[in-house]
């Protein structure tokens, strides 16, 4: 084999080499994340919440609000209580969360609740319910 024949295979080699070990890179980072065994953290998930009243309470007023709190004050989201049903985007995933509702008239003194905390493990990138929580007066 001549010395043009050998530079020529390594060449050849090198350029294959870097088209693998580059190839091999890229499907090591696709497959990190969520459920991937890398350790990375999954993507953020939701938690939906729902509230109805008991037969002969009053319900909602203009203006009420029903707070969501996530995780002890970590995220607190607010509701328009006529909709009866919100959702709380940009949880974490893959781990449970703490959840609680409360019902706050448009002055902001608290109507109902807090209601009993709730766990709900939340999965990587999509929504969970928390169930529907019965105001009651």
């Amino acid at each position: 084999m001549t010395s043009e024949m050998k530079r020529r295979e390594t060449r050849a080699f090198g350029l294959r080499g870097s088209l693998t070990a580059l190839f091999v890179l890229a499907s090591a980072a696709l497959f990190t994340g969520c459920g991937g065994g890398g350790g990375g953290a999954c993507g953020p998930g939701a938690i939906q919440v729902s509230w109805d009243f008991t037969a002969g309470s009053s319900g909602c007023f203009a203006g009420d609000q029903v707070t969501v709190r996530v995780d002890d004050n970590s995220m607190l989201a607010d509701f328009d209580c006529a909709t009866g049903t919100g959702i709380a985007s940009g949880v974490e995933g893959g781990i449970t969360h703490t959840v609680d509702l409360t019902l706050f008239d448009s002055g902001g003194a608290v109507v109902a609740g807090p209601s009993p905390v709730e766990s709900v493990t939340v999965p990587c990138g999509s929504t969970v319910s928390a169930g529907i929580y019965d105001f009651t007066d």
